[in-house]
């Protein structure tokens, strides 16, 4: 029951709903009214927690970083999308054509192409364990790095957007 205006009095009093059960069984316009009902609280609950997941934890998805470099609140970076991807070992794996969204961590030593690392060992400065994947078309200069000697790697895991070819991921140009 909800609160009505009362025709008699000029008082709010208890008036009937579509939703009182005392009024069951339901008319057919009342039944419409019940479903529409139901499934706008349906729709409102799932945007709901799509908003709540909108905003994921640290270390999930591609890192951010504003315009003094620093994480959290700037553009993607190129190659990178948002989802849960896959892993190096799927994308090995994978029969599919055009890109694919691959999680990994970036290492590179001296002048040779980026990396995309299953993991990195645990030695300083780390090395790039297998299985990786080459990495073409992806600016370094957009990620947080670190750098030891001539070998820089990120800190966390990224996600890259790229075509597979053998173990080549060539960055999609779309995302450049």
């Amino acid at each position: 029951m909800g609160l009505g205006l009362s025709a008699k009095t000029g008082n709010f009093a208890p008036s009937r709903s579509v939703l009182d059960i005392r009024q069951w069984p339901l008319d057919a316009h009342a039944q419409v009214q019940v479903m529409v009902m139901c499934k706008r609280m349906f729709l409102i609950l799932c945007a709901g927690l799509v908003l709540m997941n909108c905003g994921g934890d640290a270390g999930s998805g591609p890192p951010d970083s504003s315009e003094d470099g620093q994480p959290g609140g700037g553009p993607l970076q190129s190659g990178s999308a948002i989802g849960p991807g896959i892993s190096i070992e799927q994308a090995l794996a994978s029969n599919l054509e055009g890109p694919l969204l691959v999680n990994g961590w970036l290492w590179r030593s001296g002048n040779d192409d980026p990396r995309l690392c299953a993991s990195l060992s645990g030695s300083q400065p780390p090395t790039c364990d297998d299985p990786s994947l080459a990495v073409k078309g992806l600016d370094l200069g957009s990620y947080v790095l670190r750098a030891q000697g001539s070998t820089v790697w990120s800190d966390q895991t990224v996600q890259l957007l790229g075509t597979l070819n053998g173990k080549v991921l060539t960055v999609s140009p779309l995302t450049r």
